[in-house]
């Protein structure tokens, strides 16, 4: 509005217009208000005379001399927001988001009323966007809460970088029209942390960065039809059993979720593929995450970019839109690697058009048709979606490599997503830096893969995972809890009262522990233990169950079985699914032999649930009836598997490495598959690794295998495994009920039926015997050639050589780094040399230059310790040794050269014959030259096969 200039002798009537939209005057209001001010000429707005005068106003019309005055209260409507369908009828109750946010009132946002009208009043302007959310009633048949799942129109098309929003022009009335082709699904989720992270800001902010980000991906990956709506996080397990998502304080968790776990009750839906019909059955659950995960599976106290965030977006599509993985299929009894089947339920890491659901669109014309999804149910991931929640959301219609393939938007432009952090009710503070600085002898200290940590509370025990460099992050601790380290495999644990302050835990030796606990289940509440240790330990031992889902028990006593065998039964009131036992010895606060063992169990637990329990941790995949309590190991079931009650399986983690081969490496830990006494019938399953890039050793990813030692014996089998290099992932054949390990081993492979040449590449040295243990039986002797030694290079090892002549005949004690060997295999199959250690690419094979020589040992008579024996082929001098007295015996060894070794041409070929001499006295003659074996003369010390044969007596005539 203007000034006016005012007659002062004659009323001029004046007309103000009110630019609503440049006021920021938004909505409808009955109580609005006209002022108006009046001035005399000689006044101005800054300098106003110092008595206006005030006129009586005639209503409607609005007269002003000299002075101010008002209206009275009357209706006004400023810039109005409507929204409609697509047939002009009005939309009530819907939401309107101006530039992000929602529009709201002081205590709940603003809604439309039964003419479309947004209520309420605020600020609009010029080039403000607006997006309106009507609510509309699902049809799915889904048994999800109407509290978590929250179905909208939207008035905006999704577009590759967000969505196509209307801008605010000119005044008056913005309509905007929701459609039923642009829909919105936001669910509404409760985590749970399973400790109290109330005073860790940096952890909470980038929390609540990561979940936004998670939203942002699920809305690409549905095309800008799905998102997270309200989160609500609640610390110190409260809603532990509720809550859709558990975040877990440790950092070695593998994330997993169950499939379709978002439903409140079972749904089963009946399918038939290939001509056979079969029930798939989803279940309520949860979502596991870890502190922190990155895809190398590092542990830190941090996540690598995006990767939470992304794993996270990938486990919702298991849990709310009932997808299975596309990376893996299974293939005659095995889980096997499916390496270009696109989409985020292949790889959420990738930015290309693997950042989206697969639609139908070249579903079965790749090798997606040989994935879980298409084995389970026949359907591509959009399919699922769409049958499951009834057509909500839209499938593409563009195969996902398609140029024309809408990717989603790369945005998320509606602050949909909402993050509240609940007070924690729990009245001790956590500590300050709840950061623990590892020792060992009073210097800093950074314990092996195998090191695990924990903070004991009063009835609950916190897995914190893997420690970090030489550092634990005791998420949660408060002061008179304990955390502890062990590292069992190097004899190693430490305990350590926590209070403010205090950084330090000290590790201390302990050689006589190296427990193996066994953990059976025998009904869904009862669980066998048995506790074994290798050397005599006194004690009393107690255990204590720590169940995943509530409180512990009180301890049990152990009781001595046998010498160093302590058994015990541990029960629950009710069904139990994971939990974690602690085993101790003496006094639990001073303790210096204590163990930690994590179990699951799967199976028939009666369909019961734990102290109102809503959600279980149930199968991680429809096909995947147990997972273990790290996430590490899957039990995929390549049938329906029916059980009867109380018929149980279980995965547990060992607490010490198993003795495992010479030639192998042990990856992450082993496992043990055990069953409750009526023993499951699980045939036809695989067992399936997801191990750690990082616990691979260098250049041996391709050669992992998985091994089975059943409960009665003690050597391992080596399985046929299939390896996903991409997805770190192995799988095998299930062989039943024993100890699964992931080794892995460099591989050298052998032609089988004579001669192999090989270079060793293993860093450093190892004893013959233990380097070529996993082909124990299968050779003959192997020889070494050292080209330094001009006098002596060939050094050999026979296994076949009696252990009374080993020193004799025996002169290569061990395999070197980068050295070239020579093997001769008895088996006519090719056959594989496994190796273990740190493996080097650089090292090339042994030259085949070169032919080794034939070994002879035997024994003489009439001769004297340290004698030469020569061997000769005609008039050929090819190899010489000496005899050694062995008792009543006098032994010797011979090494006979080949035509082309390091004698000269002349010597040993095929056909050949060798002499043997003492002096100018033949002791054996006529021997054929072989280099295959090492040969045997003379008559052995406890006798044998060697030829026996009496010598003259004769003078000596050189050394």
């Amino acid at each position: 509005m203007a000034d006016a200039a005012a007659s002062p002798l004659a009323p001029v009537k004046h007309v103000y217009r009110w630019d609503t939209l440049q006021s920021g005057f938004f909505g409808q209001s009955d109580n609005v208000v006209l002022r108006l001010v009046a001035y005399s000429q000689a006044a101005s707005p800054q300098t106003p005379p110092r008595e206006p005068i005030a006129i009586p106003i005639p209503l409607p019309a609005l007269s002003l001399r000299r002075g101010s005055c008002s209206d009275l209260p009357l209706p006004r409507r400023g810039t109005q927001v409507r929204v409609v369908d697509e047939q002009g009828n009005a939309v009530p109750g819907a939401l309107v988001y101006r530039d992000r946010d929602l529009i709201r009132g002081a205590a709940q946002p603003f809604t439309t009323d039964n003419q479309g009208y947004l209520q309420g009043r605020g600020v609009l302007t010029e080039s403000q966007t607006l997006v309106a959310l009507a609510p509309i009633s699902p049809t799915w048949h889904l048994p999800i809460s109407p509290a978590t799942a929250h179905l909208y129109q939207i008035s905006a098309a999704p577009t590759a970088t967000g969505l196509q929003t209307a801008k605010v022009g000119a005044a008056g009335v913005q309509t905007l029209t929701v459609s039923a082709q642009n829909k919105l699904l936001l669910f509404d989720l409760d985590i749970s942390l399973e400790w109290d992270a109330s005073k860790d800001k940096p952890f909470l902010e980038r929390l609540d960065f990561d979940l936004r980000r998670t939203s942002e991906l699920l809305f690409d990956w549905t095309n800008g039809q799905a998102a997270l709506g309200k989160i609500n996080i609640y610390h110190n397990r409260e809603r532990w059993n509720d809550a859709h998502i558990r975040i877990y304080a440790s950092n070695r968790l593998r994330p997993n979720a169950v499939q379709g776990g978002v439903i409140t009750e079972p749904y089963s839906e009946t399918l038939t593929l290939t001509d056979e019909t079969h029930t798939v059955t989803y279940e309520p659950g949860q979502v596991r995450m870890g502190v922190t995960w990155n895809r190398c599976g590092q542990a830190s106290s941090s996540s690598l970019s995006e990767d939470w965030p992304r794993t996270l977006a990938h486990e919702l599509g298991h849990f709310l839109f009932f997808l299975d993985d596309n990376y893996i299929g299974l293939e005659e009894g095995l889980v096997v690697p499916i390496i270009d089947c696109p989409g985020a339920m292949s790889d959420p890491y990738r930015e290309d058009f693997y950042s989206e659901f697969h639609p139908k669109i070249n579903w079965g014309n790749t090798s997606c048709s040989k994935t879980m999804s298409a084995q389970e149910t026949g359907r591509s991931d959009w399919e699922t979606i769409y049958t499951l929640y009834d057509g909500a959301l839209i499938s593409p219609t563009f195969p996902i490599d398609s140029p024309d393939f809408p990717t989603g938007p790369s945005g998320l432009p509606l602050a949909v997503t909402q993050i509240q952090v609940m007070t924690t009710t729990i009245a001790t503070p956590t500590l300050d830096v709840p950061i623990y600085y590892l020792t060992k002898g009073k210097a800093a200290y950074e314990p092996g893969a195998s090191a695990q940590a924990f903070l004991f509370q009063k009835d609950w025990l916190v897995a914190l995972g893997q420690p970090t460099a030489d550092r634990v992050t005791a998420y949660g601790a408060r002061p008179g809890e304990r955390v502890c380290v062990f590292e069992l495999a190097a004899g190693l644990l430490g305990c350590e009262a926590v209070r403010q302050g205090d950084e330090q835990l000290a590790l201390e030796t302990v050689d006589d522990w190296q427990p193996e606990i066994v953990v059976s289940p025998i009904t869904s509440q009862t669980l066998a233990l048995t506790l074994t240790n290798p050397k005599p330990v006194p004690g009393p031992f107690y255990a204590r169950l720590y169940p995943m889902s509530q409180p512990a028990g009180e301890p049990i006593l152990l009781k001595e079985t046998s010498a160093n065998v302590y058994t015990g039964t541990l029960t629950t009131d009710t069904p139990i699914q994971e939990g974690q036992i602690h085993i101790w010895q003496g006094d639990v606060a001073s303790s210096k032999r204590q163990v930690v063992t994590a179990f699951t169990i799967g199976g028939n637990l009666g369909h019961k649930r734990s102290m109102g329990h809503k959600r279980s941790m149930g199968h991680k995949r429809s096909m995947a009836p147990i997972v273990s309590a790290d996430g590490e190991v899957v039990l995929f079931a390549t049938r329906v598997i029916t059980l009867g009650p109380d018929e149980l399986y279980a995965l547990q983690a060992t607490t010490t490495p198993p003795a495992i081969p010479p030639w192998a490496t042990l990856v992450g830990q082993a496992y043990r598959l055990l069953a409750s006494p009526n023993k499951p019938a699980l045939d036809g399953a695989a067992i399936t690794f997801n191990y750690l890039e990082r616990e691979v050793p260098l250049g041996e990813e391709a050669n992992l295998h998985i091994y089975f030692r059943n409960p009665t014996q003690t050597e391992w089998q080596r399985l046929p495994t299939k390896v996903n290099g991409e997805q770190n992932v192995a799988s095998a054949p299930n062989q039943g009920f024993g100890l699964y390990a992931l080794m892995s081993s460099l591989e050298i492979p052998l032609t089988g039926g004579g001669w192999n040449n090989f270079a060793y590449p293993v860093q450093g040295t190892r004893n013959v015997t233990e380097a070529l243990a996993s082909i124990k039986g299968s050779y003959n002797i192997v020889w070494g050639y050292d080209a330094t030694n001009q006098a002596d290079p060939w050094h050999g090892y026979s296994p076949i050589v009696p252990s009374s002549h080993i020193t004799l005949a025996n002169d290569l004690p061990q395999l070197e780094f980068g050295m070239g060997y020579w093997i001769y295999i008895t088996s006519s199959d090719a056959i594989t040399l496994y190796l273990n250690g740190s493996s080097n690419a650089g090292v090339t094979s042994a030259s085949t230059g070169l032919t080794p020589p034939a070994l002879y040992y035997g024994v003489i008579t009439s001769t004297t310790s340290g004698a030469k024996l020569t061997a000769w082929i005609g008039s050929k001098k090819c190899g010489e040794g000496r005899t050694k007295a062995e008792g009543n015996h006098i032994l010797f060894a011979v090494k006979v050269a080949a035509d082309d070794s390091y004698m000269g041409s002349g010597c040993g070929q095929s056909g050949s014959k060798v002499r043997f001499q003492y002096g100018d006295n033949v002791v054996f003659d006529n021997v054929d030259w072989r280099n295959e074996e090492a040969i045997g003369l003379g008559a052995p010390p406890s006798g044998g096969s060697m030829q026996h044969l009496y010598l003259p007596v004769a003078p000596r005539t050189d050394e």
